[in-house]
This record gives structure tokens, C-alpha cells and sequence, in this order.
């Protein structure tokens, strides 16, 4: 792991332990029967178990702040706010070799929001990050292998969320997968998504609020 890592940083507050949980044949709030994985702390996964607490309300529990979208976790939250102007974060789909990445960027740890697709992953994170208007590559897209005009529906997708975060046109930058991968190990930090579909894999870079700025 690299000097620079911010686990290293002896001013870091010490991590903020989550812990995923299995919980398995859980009745979930829509009424089907299955197996869920839930971040969850020890004991909210205890009370679930015992029958002291719903899946539904330990959920509701992650919603407790205002006007932050309830995917953006506090492991999340912290990276976002430690991240200074012109850092890059990855969003990425379940075949990218997410962890392996993560151990080499600057936060060295893998970040999740899971279950849900790259397109609702990333619009959480676009409602509090404002996007680099200093580089022509603020917003990047992995290329698919062979055709690299094409846009497939997943990036399709996500690029119509970058419109609506910024209000206007914000075309994504296509990188070949080789490079991409590289400039993902540059990164400040990886969040893997609960997206499935391929090339489901982007990379932004933070941009600045100016003084005053809502």
C-alpha cells in the first residue's frame, strides 16, 4: 500500500466500522422471502434476527439527514467531503475488479452502494459532487472492447443523470479499458455499485463551489 495512503494519514479519524451481514429468509418490506445482504451494525443485525426490529426500519435508520439522497452512506459521505479539487472517484459495475483497484488509490479501501444500478449510484453521488469544469475529462466512461463509438444502454443512462446533476449537455470522455483501469488506480477512492450490466464503470473528477455558492 502506498505512502500516500490515507489509511496511513496519522490525523485520519479512526475508520468507521461497518459490518455486511447476512441475513438470510428475511421478510423484506415488499413481502418476498429471499436472501438480502444489509450494512448493517452488529446489533441491528442481532435485533433483526430476534425479531425486535424490521429489515424495513434498521433501513429507514440510514435515512436520517436532510437533503442527502439515503444511498449515500457515512463511509461514502466521508470520502466525498475528503476529497479536494480535481481528485477522481470510480463508479463501478460488479464485473470490475473493484477491491483489487481500491487497495491502490489514495483511500485504500473498497466503498459500497449497493443494489442499485451505476445510473441511481451515481446520481446520489452527483447531488452533493460538483464535477471539474477545469479539464475536458471530468467525467469518463470505459470504452466496450472493439466498438469504441458504441454507447450501451447502461452509459446511455448514466449520461442522461450527468445532465440533469449539471443542466446541461456534459458529454462522458470514452476511455480504452486498459487506460481506464490505470487511471483507476489513481484514483482517491472506488465505489462498486450493484450494477450487472458490463461497461456499468465510470471515473469523475471533483470540481469546486465557490465561495458563497448553495
Amino acid at each position: 500500500m502506498s505512502s500516500a495512503n490515507i489509511a496511513d494519514h496519522p490525523r485520519r479519524p479512526a475508520p468507521i466500522m461497518r459490518h455486511l451481514v447476512e441475513l438470510k429468509n428475511v421478510w423484506n418490506p415488499i413481502g418476498e422471502e429471499r436472501t438480502i445482504q444489509l450494512n448493517a451494525s452488529p446489533d441491528a443485525a442481532e435485533s433483526v434476527r430476534a425479531g425486535r426490529m424490521t429489515m424495513q426500519t434498521v433501513m429507514q435508520g440510514e435515512t436520517m439527514l436532510k437533503t442527502i439522497d439515503p444511498l449515500l452512506n457515512a463511509d461514502v459521505l466521508y470520502a466525498l467531503r475528503a476529497m479536494g479539487h480535481g481528485d477522481r472517484l470510480v463508479i463501478c459495475d460488479t464485473n470490475f475488479p473493484a477491491d483489487a483497484i481500491a487497495r491502490q488509490t489514495v483511500f485504500g479501501e473498497l466503498l459500497r452502494i449497493d443494489n442499485v444500478s451505476a445510473a441511481r449510484a451515481v446520481q446520489a453521488v452527483l447531488s452533493v459532487l460538483p464535477l471539474d469544469t477545469f479539464v475536458d475529462d471530468a467525467a469518463v466512461r470505459m470504452e466496450v472492447v472493439g466498438e469504441l463509438h458504441e454507447v450501451p444502454p447502461v452509459q446511455q443512462e448514466v449520461q442522461a443523470v450527468i445532465d440533469r446533476a449539471e443542466g446541461k449537455s456534459w458529454p462522458l470522455v470514452g476511455v480504452e479499458r486498459h487506460a481506464f483501469y490505470e487511471k483507476a488506480k489513481a484514483a482517491y477512492c472506488v465505489i462498486a455499485t450493484g450494477e450487472h450490466r458490463f461497461y456499468g464503470c465510470f471515473i469523475f473528477s471533483k470540481g469546486v463551489i465557490a465561495p458563497g455558492a448553495s
